[in-house]
């Protein structure tokens, strides 16, 4: 069985050899190691083989019997890293809060544990009959927030 600090030293010497970040790292039975990292400018493939390559290099020195998968978050997966909310700053994403309440905007910035967003809804006309499109901003600290995905529109 590995050694978690060991573990957890390795797979910070790799990320920092590509200026990457920990999104997370499992281990389940078998010693089947699960890194998801990611990186401000995208975790390429060649990223992904350096870290994968200094992780391997060590563990096989040790003579460990283990099984490594290095990736990137995948598309809709959920933010889970304040590194990721920055590197995300300016992407529309879809935001649900711990009152249930579910918010597509554009993500426009991210200081000190707030998500800054902007979008627009409709609303009644204050005089008159009908609606207007409005333009809203809205400040959400993280502690208050379920989820946050990046949406893809084709």
């Amino acid at each position: 069985m590995i050694d978690p600090t060991y573990l957890n030293q390795l797979v910070e010497e790799a990320l920092a050899l590509e200026d990457a970040f920990l999104v997370s790292l499992e281990v389940g039975p078998g010693d089947r190691i699960e890194l998801l990292a990611d990186h401000m400018g995208g975790l390429t493939l060649e990223r992904i083989s350096t870290i994968t390559r200094h992780i391997r290099q060590q563990l096989d020195d040790q003579e460990y019997d283990y099984s490594l998968e290095v990736s990137s978050p995948g598309v809709g997966q959920p933010l889970l890293k304040e590194k990721q909310y920055e590197k995300n700053v300016g992407r529309e994403v879809e935001v649900l809060t711990l009152e249930g309440e579910k918010i597509e905007a554009t993500f426009t910035d991210f200081k000190e544990g707030i998500v800054f967003l902007q979008y627009k809804t409709r609303e009644p006309k204050p005089v008159g009959k009908g609606k207007i499109t409005v333009v809203k901003k809205r400040e959400i600290p993280l502690e208050e927030i379920k989820s946050t995905r990046v949406l893809i529109k084709f």
